[in-house]
């Protein structure tokens, strides 16, 4: 019996008499041997945490695919969502998965870099997607399924007690949003800012800022009070957090893109399921990664079309890009030699990476046209048939087999 099933009876002493009712005498089971399919199975409580809120775009996508994914197994995978980091924060949601608190995660590798050092040096490649929108955002949720499916990026992640389910995409390359307009675009001594992570405070300070540590949730009043300049990130956050409200400079640049959000499952509530059950999990996640790819775009698209109401002035980020573009060429030039322990051939796996970024901007770059900097191409992953094809092979291939 799943052991998580356990973990939700032993509340009382009459949920403890049931199981062992259950234990003895299950349907389609022998007693004390755990279900063989779907059929046979008791019904599934997972736990899910996500560090989103459930009235954003993307928890109502999430929404849709806990409805879809009761629907497909006859209720035999139910989902219970916790939102905004409620049950597990971003620190605690390796550990937290792994140890059961949370049975899904949706979480970000780069708030764990000593327990994923192989999924953190692969996002360090987040210069190499498309300058595009939303080319990027599908390049990278495609190349990211594929190489977090690598042999050592699995054993990293089993490693820690999780199983890999699928790898999203928030945005395509970040970009930035300041209180004050900028004098340089290539001299920015004085201006400080908030990189959500080392990739990005890395680029800010090659633009010669100064990166100051605050929590996103601070972000609105640092902005405010002039604590902080400017905030590297995504228009779903300008959106999400009213970063919009207090900064009205926006540069659309090309800092890296997050390669790093990632759904991931306690390894041991995966292996105590069905196969039939791992298999429909594991498909469902095509859905979840699709729709809160186009929940996101739907989120970019809303800012775009909000800036003249919101008084926003877009820049032309041309000397930015050239000098962040230097930057990036030289740090990801020496980027094999700074692989961790857990990758035996650093070389092969650039390749492979390489491959896959190649592989998948020819996909997106099929049926739509590139758009320039700060503009949409289209509202709609309809629209890339190309890219959806191969990423429900490649998300169903991480199945049961694990």
């Amino acid at each position: 019996m799943p052991r998580n099933i356990t973990r939700h009876l032993v509340a009382s002493g009459a949920a403890l008499g049931l199981l062992a009712l259950t234990s003895c005498g299950s349907a389609g089971a022998g007693a004390g041997q755990p279900a063989q399919s779907l059929e046979d199975m008791p019904a599934e409580t997972l736990t899910y945490s996500d560090l989103t809120s459930a009235a954003s775009p993307a928890g109502k996508s999430v929404q849709e695919w806990i409805s879809s994914l009761d629907e497909q197994t006859g209720g035999k995978l139910v989902v219970e969502p916790y939102w905004t980091s409620s049950l597990l924060t971003s620190d605690d949601a390796l550990a937290g998965t792994a140890d059961g608190v949370s049975d899904v995660t949706y979480t970000v590798v780069t708030y764990q870099p000593q327990a994923l050092p192989v999924a953190n040096w692969i996002n360090e490649k987040g210069s190499a997607p498309l300058d595009s929108y939303p080319h990027n955002q599908l390049q990278v949720v495609g190349v990211m399924n594929e190489m977090f499916n690598s042999e050592a990026a699995q054993k990293e992640f089993e490693a820690q007690g999780v199983k890999f389910l699928a790898s999203t995409s928030v945005a395509g390359k970040y970009d930035m949003l300041c209180s004050r307009e900028l004098d340089s675009q290539t001299n920015l001594q004085g201006i400080r800012v908030r990189a959500p992570g080392p990739v990005w405070a890395a680029e800010a300070e090659a633009l010669g800022m100064t990166v100051v540590n605050v929590a996103q949730g601070e972000t609105y009043e640092a902005l405010q009070r002039g604590v902080i300049d400017c905030q590297i990130g995504a228009p779903f956050m300008y959106n999400d957090y009213g970063l919009n409200e207090v900064a009205k400079e926006y540069y659309p640049a090309s800092f890296s893109a997050n390669m790093g959000l990632v759904v991931l499952m306690d390894l041991d509530t995966w292996k105590d399921l069905p196969t039939e059950a791992q298999d429909a999990l594991q498909t469902s996640m095509t859905d979840y990664t699709v729709n809160r790819t186009q929940a996101d775009i739907q989120a970019q698209q809303e800012f775009f079309d909000r800036r003249e109401e919101l008084g926003i002035t877009t820049h032309d980020v041309t000397e930015m890009n050239q000098a962040l573009g230097e930057f990036q060429e030289e740090h990801s030039g020496s980027w094999t030699e700074r692989a961790p322990q857990g990758v035996a051939e650093p070389q092969a796996l650039g390749k492979d990476l390489d491959a896959a970024m190649a592989k998948w901007a020819d996909l997106v770059e099929q049926d739509v046209a590139l758009a320039d900097a700060g503009e949409v191409a289209t509202e709609s992953v309809e629209d890339f048939p190309a890219w959806h094809e191969e990423l429900t092979g490649v998300i169903g291939s991480n199945g049961a087999s694990s």
